[in-house]
This record gives C-alpha cells, sequence and structure tokens, in this order.
C-alpha cells in the first residue's frame, strides 16, 4: 500500500514513498524537521489521518529521505524515512452514482462497496451513497484473516470492504 520513487536532485539521490498513512508511517523513524518520531507521536498522526478520513477525504502519507545512490530500489531500502505530511482531498460522490445505486436497489440487487481507501473514508462515501444499510465495514486486515467459509458466511453482512488489495476484491 505504497509507491516508492528514487529521484536525482541538486542535494543528491532522494527516496520519496507515497502510501497508505499507517502503512507510510510504519516507515518513519523522525518528522520533517529531524525530530524523533515516537509510538506517541506515530499513534497522534494516525488520528490525525483517520480524522480526515472520517470526513470523507481520500489521505496519503508522505515521507523521504536521502539516499546514497541512483541504485535499483529493494523493499529493504524502504526504511529510515523523514514523515513528511498528508495529502487529503476530496473526491465528491457523482450525483448519478447515488441515482444509479438507488436503481440497482429497486431493481433487487444488494450492492457492496469494495475499496482500497481507509475504512473511514470509505464508510462516510457509502453512507452519501446510502450502501450502510445496517452492514459492516471490514478492512483488508480483518478479510485476510477469513476462511473461505467464514467469508461465505458473512459477506451479506458487510457493506463495505476498505483498504482491500486486488487480490482481495477478487476473492470477495
Amino acid at each position: 500500500h505504497y509507491h516508492t520513487t528514487l529521484a536525482a536532485t541538486q542535494n543528491g539521490p532522494l527516496l520519496s514513498v507515497k502510501g497508505a498513512p499507517e502503512v507510510v508511517l510504519d516507515l518513519c523513524d523522525s518528522e520533517r524537521g529531524g525530530a524523533h518520531l515516537s509510538a506517541a507521536g506515530r499513534r497522534r498522526l494516525a488520528e490525525d489521518a483517520a480524522r480526515l478520513a472520517q470526513r470523507g477525504l481520500r489521505v496519503i502519507g508522505v515521507a523521504e529521505r536521502r539516499f546514497p545512490n541512483l541504485d535499483p530500489l529493494e523493499p529493504s531500502h524502504v526504511t529510515g524515512l523523514e514523515f513528511v505530511g498528508f495529502l487529503a482531498f476530496s473526491d465528491p460522490v457523482r450525483p448519478s452514482a447515488g441515482r444509479a445505486i438507488a436503481g440497482i436497489r429497486r431493481a433487487g440487487v444488494r450492492t457492496v462497496m469494495l475499496t482500497g481507501d481507509h475504512p473511514s473514508t470509505a464508510e462516510t462515501i457509502a453512507g452519501e451513497l446510502g450502501l450502510l444499510d445496517g452492514g459492516r465495514v471490514v478492512g483488508g486486515g480483518e478479510l485476510g484473516t477469513w476462511s473461505d467459509e467464514q467469508l461465505d458466511e458473512r459477506v451479506g453482512t458487510v457493506a463495505v470492504f476498505a483498504r482491500v488489495t486486488p487480490s482481495q476484491k477478487v476473492r470477495v
């Protein structure tokens, strides 16, 4: 749930990461300005991201660090990052989406949302679309612990699968 680039800058190679806030924060050792990022600081930032997501905003964490060279990147290089900040943006629901879902519901079809978005963002958007209808919001982490039998038993109670991977979308 992150994307990494390595670019030549005037100050030397720079490794930049953007992605799910909770994933990016786990890769950071410090905050912008060099202050150590403690567990409490990480929790505070995660809470900030959650508050933004609860407003229906899409939230991306951004971090970076200087890199010694422009050699090919390996996953093991994506550590010791400095947290830069969050990008939060609105991607409003199109009016036609709500009308389409209402028409599908009238036809007797149940709609389930599957998204890579944060659960809070997904829940807010699903609420705007009238998809919640008493159903649960389940994150990809929880879904990953379910057997196929458990998924079959529980899928009827879920309105939104959030922070899911492409392979989890296929599984559902």
